[in-house]
């Protein structure tokens, strides 16, 4: 082109030059962008041309040139993304954690303390919080099976005592041992009763003439006839025998009554299962002398009797007595509002350090300085 002969162009033909060249500069000038993936082929929708009062209304950038149009401008095709999976239920009715994560622990529950075997002595029973939980757990095993062994060797010997009470008023009839005595018994006993016609008739006899039973006598009794010499049986009092049976159930109750509070009692008291032969001595002495004697004074007077026990009892009251003094000072000083006074600090003194340096670096240590 000549610069000599200007040639003139029509407004509209040059502001299309200058945005066609605009919009190549824009784009040389762009950093490239990274490669999208190709989208499905969709077919595009037209656009159509600008018109001249919309290119003349369009802003131009800080370096004179025009903006694009929103038309312009292509979207991004949005990207699917996959929801991801549900956590597997598991068989609690939950959710499994994801792979790789630690499940969470679950509460575990802490065990109850395990209260010292009542069969010790009190001074071991103070060191049984120091005893390890295994070491615990076979000593209560151990007490276990001796408690069970125990409660049967009891139990055979209530037997044997009851046997022997039972069969003391005719321990001559069994002689020395009685367990043999009753033994032969009992045979004579079934042999008598399962013998039948001549043998079972030969031994009743036999039984007769060994008992010397009055044959007269007995014949009336097998016929059924009153004896000659029956005398009618004393009369009956209903009111004596109504008073017994009142008494002795009074009795029954008031001893089951004391039985309950006795039990009670020692479900309450540590030590009472340790000076039961105190407590019956002492209560029973107050009874001879006509004194009333309470279960509770019984004990107390049995843990002063009783120096092992009373000590470890006294330790406990002058610790408890100590926490109550302490609580009750440190309630009053809140009450009337005193702080507690800060502690003096050391200073160390230096060798050198005279009285009047030392005073003052006393005074700084507390001014904080």
């Amino acid at each position: 082109m000549n610069p000599e002969k200007p040639v003139s162009l029509d407004a509209s033909i040059a502001d299309s030059v200058a945005a066609a060249f605009d919009e190549a500069a824009a784009r040389d000038t762009a950093p490239e962008p990274a490669p999208e993936p190709t989208p499905a082929p969709t077919e595009a929708a037209p656009v159509e041309p600008e018109t001249t009062q919309e290119r003349e209304a369009r802003v131009r950038d800080e370096q004179g040139r025009f903006a694009r149009r929103s038309t312009d401008i292509k979207k991004p095709p949005e990207v699917k993304t996959k929801a991801p999976p549900e956590a597997p239920a598991t068989a609690g009715g939950g959710t499994s954690p994801p792979p790789g994560e630690t499940p969470p622990a679950e509460p575990v529950s802490t065990p109850e303390a395990v209260k010292a075997p009542q069969s010790w002595k009190p001074a071991a029973r103070e060191e049984w919080a120091k005893v390890p939980p295994s070491v615990q757990a076979e000593v209560m095993r151990r007490e276990k099976e001796t408690a069970q062994v125990l409660q049967e060797a009891a139990e055979a010997r209530k037997f044997h005592s009851t046997f022997r009470e039972q069969l003391a008023p005719y321990a001559h009839m069994f002689g020395p041992d009685a367990v043999q005595g009753v033994a032969v018994m009992a045979r004579d006993i079934h042999a008598l009763t399962n013998a039948r016609g001549p043998q079972q008739a030969a031994m009743v006899a036999q039984m007769i003439r060994a008992l010397n039973v009055d044959i007269e006598a007995l014949d009336h009794a097998l016929s059924g006839e009153a004896p000659r010499t029956q005398q009618a049986p004393p009369p009956v009092d209903v009111e004596q025998l109504v008073e017994k049976k009142l008494q002795s159930y009074a009795q029954q109750a008031a001893a089951r009554k004391a039985q309950a509070e006795r039990a009670q009692f020692a479900q309450q008291h540590e030590f009472f299962d340790d000076l039961q032969v105190e407590i019956d001595a002492i209560m029973q002495a107050a009874k001879a002398r006509g004194v009333a004697m309470t279960l509770g004074d019984a004990y107390n007077r049995a843990i002063g009797m009783n120096p092992e026990i009373a000590a470890i009892v006294k330790q406990r009251q002058a610790k408890e007595t100590a926490a109550n003094v302490q609580a009750s000072t440190q309630r009053a000083k809140a009450a009337a509002g005193v702080k507690p006074s800060p502690a003096v600090p050391v200073v160390p003194r230096k060798k050198q350090m005279s009285d009047y340096e030392a005073v003052e670096a006393a005074i700084d240590a507390l001014s904080g300085r």
